[in-house]
């Protein structure tokens, strides 16, 4: 299912990779340097997203589409963005 990683940055330059892996393999990329939707296609669970990137003077909120420990939305201070997330649900809007 596809996911969107909503990424805002809350003023100045910045830039954030969204990176998609499953068993280990890198099967998906997506990069922003404005705040966007990035959309990682086929995310299943137990699949990784992993957040990289550079955060402006105020900060960047992070948040996935799909349901992931830790949980989104997440809020990076100024500086650099490294973050792991593992999917367990591809939907969060259907929890059954």
């Amino acid at each position: 299912m596809a996911t969107n990683v909503n990424v805002t940055f809350k003023g100045g330059l910045g830039s954030v990779t969204a990176r998609l892996f499953r068993n280990g393999e890198q099967i998906g990329i997506a990069t922003t340097d404005k705040s966007a939707n990035i959309t990682l296609p086929d995310v299943q669970e137990l699949d990784a997203i992993s957040i990289s990137g550079v955060s402006p003077n105020n900060g960047t909120d992070v948040s996935i589409s799909a349901e992931t420990d830790p949980s989104t939305p997440i809020h990076f201070k100024v500086g650099t963005i490294v973050k792991s997330l593992d999917v367990l649900k591809t939907n969060k809007n259907n929890l059954a």
